[in-house]
């Protein structure tokens, strides 16, 4: 089964996968051609808008067939502290008041 995978940058790629394929391996695949990501981290939703959560569930069973396209996203490796990042940036904003 041949499928186009878009990621968050509007890039198009192309992955095969077999008939029976489940998640995992298909995120198996997208990651080998795709290396920026770990395979960990990835995302993905079929093209009708659902999110493909379970890695042992067959590709076909979220509605996946030949030509298909996987919409790409990812998880941030760790929790983002937002207050940190600006904190460094806008210390006005986090200081105590008087």
């Amino acid at each position: 089964m041949r499928l186009a995978v878009e990621n968050l940058a509007g890039r198009f790629f192309y992955v095969e996968v077999e008939e029976d394929a489940n998640v995992g391996a298909l995120k198996k695949e997208i990651a080998s051609k795709d290396e920026e990501i770990p395979e960990s981290r990835l995302i993905l939703m079929h093209g009708d808008g659902c999110v493909m959560e379970d890695e042992e569930i067959a590709v076909k069973e979220y509605g996946v067939e030949d030509g298909s396209i996987i919409y790409l996203f990812f998880s941030l490796d760790e929790p983002c502290q937002w207050p940190e990042l600006f904190e460094d940036r806008f210390p006005s904003l986090f200081a105590e008041a008087p």
